[in-house]
Parts: C-alpha cells; structure tokens; sequence
C-alpha cells in the first residue's frame, strides 16, 4: 500500500526535471517503460510457484458466480461502500487538483511538482502509522479521527490562506497526505468488519467494482 506513494514521491520530481529535457511525449514514454519493469518485477514475484503453496486438506466447496451482489443486503456494507466512494472522491480531487490551484494563486508551476511528492511522502506514513495505531484503539475510531482533521486542515488552512503563502500550501499539502493516507490504508480493514475472513476477496472486489462505475 505504501509503495504508491513512494511512486507519487519520486515521478513528479522527475517529470519536473524530464519535461524540459525531453519533451512531453517521450517523458511519458520513459515514465511507461519503468512502470512496465515495475509492474512486470511484481507479476513474477505473484506467481504461484510450486515449491511456496502447501496442499489444502478441506475439500474444495463448489464453486460460486462471479458476480454476487448478496453482499449489498449487509448494511454495513453499504455504508461503508458509499464512505469509501465519498473518500476516493475527495482524495483524487484534491491530489490531482492542488497543483492547478497553485498555479492559479499565481505561484511557479514547479511548485506543484513539489506539492504532489510532499502529499505523497506524508501519505506513505499516513497508510503505517494510523493503520497500527487502528490495532490497539479501533479502526473505525482512527478513521473518523482522521476525518475530523482533514476537515479541520482544509478549514483553517486551505480555505483561508492556501491562496496566500506558500508555506501554508506546502504545510496543506503534508498534513492532507498524512490523513488521507489512512484512509487507504484502513478502510479495506473496516470492510473486512462486515463479513466472514472467506468472503473477504469477494466483497472488496465488489466495493471496488461499484466505487469505479460510480466514479466513471
């Protein structure tokens, strides 16, 4: 969960610094072939190799549809469905458009390399720290602190001086990305609250799947 943001961290200083040495297009050509390493590194390495499977004595059950929206009878479920839509909404608002904010407050558009790998950087301790705090204090109670401070930083930073210094962004940007960063790393643990450990994949998949077609 927290290699994203060491991704968010080293990308945008690098496009800063590739984009006028080479160009759009081929910035976004080394950015891809990189990934592709990346992704192809962790492929590999979820392989199901032989020798690191051991053989299940439990006979196997028959197996069940695809698609099985009997989770949406869960209360539960449903609300903590709709809070994690209402979560990825506000994130990617803010993350995507707090470089565009600061260069319409009239700061360098340079800044705005540097306010998405600082947002990242406090985000990669936001999935750790919480999450662990979560184990002894309560998951849900860790989310919904989490919640209040964000609420409190966009209040009585953003909103009123996050135009005027940029200090004060750069101080936004961490604190954002360090609550925000819980909510990633959380709200997975708070679904797997509303069902049994074996139908866990199958609920997270259709969280997922509802959130994405909500978003699109």
């Amino acid at each position: 969960m927290a290699g994203a943001s060491l991704g968010g961290i080293t990308f945008p200083l690098v496009l800063r610094r590739a984009f006028p040495a080479l160009g759009w297009s081929w910035s976004n050509r080394v950015m891809g072939f990189v990934i592709l390493g990346l992704m192809t590194i962790g492929m590999v390495l979820l392989l199901p190799f032989p020798k690191l499977i051991l053989p299940s004595a439990v006979p196997s059950k028959k197996k069940s549809a695809a698609l099985n929206f009997d989770a949406f009878r869960s209360g539960p479920f449903v609300f903590i469905t709709l809070g994690f839509f209402l979560y990825e909404f506000s994130i990617t608002g803010v993350g995507v458009l707090l470089p565009t904010f600061a260069v319409k407050a009239g700061f360098p558009s340079a800044m705005g390399y540097t306010l998405v790998s600082i947002l990242n950087g406090c985000s990669c301790l936001g999935r750790l720290l919480p999450g662990l705090a979560g184990d002894y204090v309560g998951h849900f109670d860790v989310i919904l602190f989490m919640t209040c401070l964000s609420l409190i930083f966009t209040g009585a930073l953003f909103v009123p001086f996050g135009g005027q210094s940029a200090g004060i962004l750069y101080a936004f940007a961490g604190l954002w990305g360090f609550c925000t960063g819980s909510f990633l790393s959380i709200l997975p643990v708070c679904l797997g609250k509303t069902c049994d450990p074996k139908d866990y994949g199958r609920y997270y998949v259709l969280s997922r799947q509802f959130q994405q077609g909500v978003l699109f």
